[in-house]
């Protein structure tokens, strides 16, 4: 008897929210995301949509996915006009690449459809819970997936990989033989791994949590970005446990739903232009690109894709030159370029610095300009569809007739005899490399010239911004 009564509370609920369904889901359908259907997509798309959008990773510990708990979201964020995305990905045990191969091409597909299903690309939000929330997160503090959320939600998430307060099943099912390699546990410890450029998360757990202990994960990921100065947002309920969603049981569960529907209307996405939403940018260079001992995230250039929801590749190599290979710092860009993708739609080329400091050693300003001609040409050649931006060094101290004037007055002239559009950042004088107290605030140190930090990468995007967007015709 108790087992009928359950099925019949079962079937009931699941009508209530057919019925919610039909209220709210414009439609609802199922891709597989590997090709024999192991990894699937389903998709709830709304009747009145926003353009916003949500992939929504449920947990299970890395041995199971959990998506019938997730779905009852739908109801209340298709009626918000937000699509919901939700992800079945294939059980590591122990190849930890094939959630995250997982993950990486269903984001892929809903952006790939996002025309198709009325979605804003850059306005893209990830949702984990618990191991979702590793899943997610893992993807979010790692820049080389290309993944790259406008947003982050995680529920009661798995942060942490290492021993003190772990999710041990979701440890040794997503580590493996390398559940115990420290340096493993640390690269795949999502709070270890946060940036200024992380995009916003509101993060919910409850205190009473013995499964995923809320300090060691969730508090861990939050005390990570507030240090970062990301916006984040936590609240932990005294009660709930672990792995509570939607459940109206929850005696938080009004408070909960509020304050994640509040948080949700002040978040603003990235910009909209279709002339720029998924297309590739790629930038070459030196430590300007690469930008030194800091994370390249923090770069005005990287800020500027994220803002237009591009997809970002850095090319940047700490000591390079134009003109001149370096034992320490590999092949000169003139040649180096080669190995880029061919497919990039923009190209911003930021270098010079090292020219100008061994410009004896390249053999002088005539054989700058060769090595330069040849590799400006060699651009043209190779991208004859994308357009290519060049950006100079900073001004410096005694810049007038230095070796920095010759190179940056060079540059120039190539650029303009292959149309190459050309920002001299010595003339704009934004950045003032020649004034100490400047340096003290937005270089990496004071004695540093050339590298700045991520408040004077804040200070020049604008001008860089103004100057790419003028330059996109």
């Amino acid at each position: 008897m108790k087992r009928i009564t359950k099925r019949v509370k079962w079937m009931a609920c699941l009508l209530l929210l057919c019925h919610a369904l039909q209220a709210q889901t414009l439609r609802t359908f199922t891709m597989n995301v590997t090709e024999k259907g192991e990894a699937t997509l389903t998709v709830f798309l709304p009747q009145k949509p926003t353009g916003r959008a949500i992939f929504v990773i449920p947990g299970g510990g890395y041995a199971q996915t959990s998506i019938k708990n997730a779905t009852q979201w739908v109801p209340m964020m298709n009626r918000r006009g937000i699509a919901m995305c939700f992800l079945k990905y294939r059980m590591p045990h122990g190849n930890r690449n094939l959630p995250l191969s997982d993950a990486v091409k269903a984001m892929q597909m809903i952006r790939e459809h996002a025309k198709q299903w009325e979605i804003n690309p850059v306005d893209i939000g990830i949702w984990g819970n618990s191991a979702g929330g590793h899943l997610a997160t893992t993807l979010v503090t790692h820049p080389t997936f290309n993944v790259h959320p406008a947003f982050q939600i995680l529920f009661y998430p798995v942060i942490t990989m290492g021993d003190k307060g772990v999710h041990k099943g979701s440890q040794t099912n997503f580590l493996g033989k390398d559940a115990n390699n420290k340096q493993v546990q640390e690269e795949f410890s999502s709070d270890k791994h946060v940036t200024r450029e992380t995009p916003p998360a509101i993060i919910f757990a409850s205190a009473n949590d013995e499964a995923v202990p809320v300090v060691t994960n969730g508090m861990a990921y939050f005390k990570a970005m507030a240090e970062s100065g990301c916006d984040v947002s936590l609240h932990v309920y005294p009660t709930g446990g672990h792995g509570w969603g939607y459940a109206t049981k929850l005696p938080f569960h009004q408070e909960m739903v509020r304050e994640l529907g509040s948080w949700l209307n002040n978040i603003r996405p990235a910009v909209q232009n279709s002339a720029l939403n998924l297309k590739r940018i790629g930038v070459i260079g030196d430590s300007y690109v690469r930008n030194h001992r800091r994370p390249y995230t923090e770069t005005w250039h990287y800020k500027l894709a994220k803002k237009y929801g591009m997809e970002y590749l850095n090319f940047g190599r700490n000591g390079n030159c134009i003109a001149m290979d370096r034992d320490r710092f590999g092949e000169a860009m003139y040649t180096r370029y080669k190995q880029m993708p061919d497919d990039l739609d923009y190209l911003l080329v930021i270098a010079g610095h090292n020219d100008a400091a061994l410009l004896d050693s390249i053999g002088g300003i005539k054989k700058y300009i060769e090595k330069l001609d040849l590799f400006l040409k060699g651009l043209k050649a190779k991208y004859p569809k994308a357009k290519i931006m060049f950006y100079s060094p900073w001004i410096c101290k005694n810049y007038q007739g230095s070796n920095r004037e010759q190179v940056i007055q060079a540059t120039a002239q190539e650029c303009k005899k292959f149309n190459v559009p050309f920002f001299n950042a010595a003339s704009n004088h934004t950045i003032k490399a020649e004034d100490d107290a400047f340096r003290k605030i937005y270089f990496q140190s004071p004695e540093d010239e050339a590298h700045l930090n991520s408040k004077g990468h804040d200070l020049f995007l604008p001008v860089a911004e103004k100057f790419f967007l003028e330059h996109l015709k």
